[in-house]
């Protein structure tokens, strides 16, 4: 059973990552044309048309990183490896929202919400590190 829980999460994993990734890429390689139609249309435009797909990422992975770091369900698998998978997950949820930002910068949003995804990335960057040095027989959420 654990073995196949823990495929089917790094199915998952892949298959999220994957989409958050090549969304990314289109986003940063896309810039040119988000800065050319800002200009000809003289003002803030949005491509609206990536933001059901972003929706359905974000919401995605941040919700199974969680429920593998925090679900006693979950707890089949051992904390090393749920430690690593939870945190990739929620990595791709991080990617997503930076995604969005970047894509919205045309549309100027304010200056907090940068600070928020850098702080939000440097924050599960450091919760990781701490988890991953972790040497524990039991769980830290019983």
């Amino acid at each position: 059973q654990t073995t196949s829980t823990q495929r089917n999460w790094t199915y998952l994993l892949l298959f999220l990552g994957g989409a958050s990734l090549s969304l990314f890429l289109t986003t940063v390689f896309d810039q040119g044309i988000y800065q050319t139609a800002q200009y000809s249309s003289s003002g803030s435009i949005l491509l609206t048309a990536w933001f059901g797909l972003w929706f359905i990422l974000l919401i995605t992975s941040a919700a199974q990183g969680l429920y593998i770091l925090l679900v006693r369900s979950a707890r089949i698998v051992p904390f090393k490896e749920r430690t690593r998978l939870g945190f990739a997950f929620l990595f791709i949820a991080w990617l997503t929202f930076l995604t969005a930002d970047l894509r919205m910068i045309s549309v100027e949003p304010p200056a907090l919400f940068h600070w928020l995804i850098i702080f939000s990335g440097i924050s599960l960057l450091g919760l990781y590190l701490i988890f991953s040095r972790l040497n524990l027989t039991e769980e830290i959420f019983p």
